[in-house]
């Protein structure tokens, strides 16, 4: 799978515990896996709601993942300002 063309969606569900959730792609044919190591670094964090911009790559456990993932969009009544922590930080979840 290769990161061609960047595809347009939102954050379907996001759970900011774990650092993972799915985007829906504009099209509704695509309901991918997203973890936060897929994001910029200092970017905001990512809410339930928000448009984004992304690739689809490889996850570590082979199968499809978003990856390049950019926030271009803010849910109604969400904080721009909350910087998420850096993925390091973050809880790994094997076999996701």
């Amino acid at each position: 799978m290769g990161t061609d063309h960047m595809r347009t969606g939102r954050i379907a569900v996001w759970n900011d515990a774990a650092g993972y959730g799915f985007i829906v792609a504009d099209s509704g044919r695509e309901r991918v896996f997203v973890h936060i190591s897929g994001f910029a670094a200092g970017g905001p964090r990512p809410l339930e709601g928000d448009s984004v911009t992304y690739a689809i790559g490889e996850g570590r456990d082979g199968r499809p993942a978003a990856t390049s993932v950019r926030i271009v969009g803010r849910v109604d009544g969400a904080s721009a300002n909350a910087v998420r922590p850096d993925a390091s930080d973050m809880p790994r979840h094997v076999g996701l």
